[in-house]
């Protein structure tokens, strides 16, 4: 018994000993160090229908036992703005040992806008028939796409029983913090009113500060009551549309023929 517990220790310490030996072998062979991530500027300009590549444009990664590792780095995510088309980008690039590093720079959408509204329909409506105004109403973003789903309502006093001559409020936003307020001109008409169709080819539109502007051009066509279509050219309008001041604006649209009658309205917003 004495000899079996002679062998017992000496394969206890033989064992204690190969672990503590690899042990040793696994912390010299482990990589302590971490990569870095280099830019060749402090502030990215792209524009807002970038990619990745884009986003990865003068970064370069080096590791002390990987090499060049430039093609690790990975687009951690993008902050919201600290001001208007100004965010700033956090990258992460990994070793073949898992170590990690983060690196941030600024980067500036050089063509961004804020959100804008869009409007599926005109906003006029007939008395006694109801409505909601909201309900067309949705709102595009360059960065996010549609945010349709953004818009809220802020203030309304329209009322689609009486014909008469009101307003809408939005507020539309994207991922990114920035946000809109919009104030919309609703028109309540009478009912019987209305036999010749006006359609438009936009039903909102947004103009630059100082652009052109000419109503007739967003005339698409204009048919009757039977479907008929009527010449674009007897269509009349009156636009209080002034481009060299930011602001919201419409055109009214109306067209007598044959004893009937038609109106709609464009919508016009001028940014700055």
């Amino acid at each position: 018994m004495k000899f079996i517990r002679i062998i017992v220790i000496i394969f206890f310490i033989l064992g204690i000993g190969v672990y503590g030996y690899s042990s040793i072998v696994e912390k010299l062979s482990r990589d302590s160090t971490y990569p870095q991530i280099t830019s060749d500027r402090e502030v990215l300009e792209i524009t807002c229908n970038y990619s990745d590549a884009d986003l990865l444009t003068g970064l370069k990664a080096y590791d002390k036992k990987d090499g060049d590792i430039s093609d690790d780095i990975l687009v951690g995510g993008i902050s919201r703005f600290s001001t208007s088309g100004t965010s700033e980008v956090t990258y992460v690039v990994f070793d073949s040992n898992h170590n990690s590093t983060t690196f941030k720079r600024k980067v500036v959408f050089s063509d961004y806008r804020s959100p804008q509204v869009s409007l599926s329909h005109p906003l006029v409506f007939t008395a006694g028939n109801g409505g909601d105004a909201l309900s067309y109403i949705g709102a595009n973003d360059v960065l996010d796409g549609d945010v349709s789903n953004s818009v809220t309502l802020v203030d309304s006093n329209v009322n689609y029983q009486l014909v008469g001559d009101y307003s809408v409020s939005v507020s539309i936003s994207n991922s990114f913090g920035d946000y809109v307020d919009v104030t919309l001109p609703v028109h309540v008409i009478e009912e019987d009113d209305q036999t010749i169709d006006i359609e438009l080819n936009q039903n909102i539109v947004y103009l630059d500060q100082g652009a052109s502007f000419d109503p007739v051009s967003y005339i698409y066509q204009v048919q009757d009551s039977n479907g008929n279509e009527l010449a674009k050219r007897n269509v009349q309008y009156q636009s209080n549309v002034n481009t060299s001041v930011p602001g919201v604006y419409e055109v009214e649209y109306n067209i007598f023929s044959n004893g009937g009658h038609g109106t709609t309205y464009l919508t016009v917003i001028v940014s700055e």
